[in-house]
């Protein structure tokens, strides 16, 4: 099962007061969410966005998640795909 990420994308998280890093199932949602955010970003004049995407896998990641490791996992965010809306009718 692929999964999609940005190494810099961090969101506040609606339960936490931490920011979170998003793991998307979904390519487009990933898209959707990175111009969402690079569009806020650079009207903070914070200058310009660069993203770094990666694909990985979720057999993968899970693996990595059981070794020591000095990534924190502890603020990964699973986000399932959006529905299809071409596939609902």
């Amino acid at each position: 099962i692929p999964l999609f990420m940005d190494q810099r994308l961090r969101l506040s998280s609606p339960t936490t007061k931490e920011a979170i890093c998003p793991i998307y199932f979904a390519w487009n949602d990933l898209m959707t969410t990175c111009q969402e955010y690079v569009g806020a970003y650079e009207q903070s004049q914070q200058g310009d966005y660069q993203a770094a995407i990666s694909v990985s896998n979720l057999s993968q990641l899970v693996e990595q998640m059981k070794q020591p490791s000095a990534v924190d996992f502890g603020i990964v965010e699973f986000v399932p795909a959006s529905p299809n809306p071409l596939e609902e009718e």
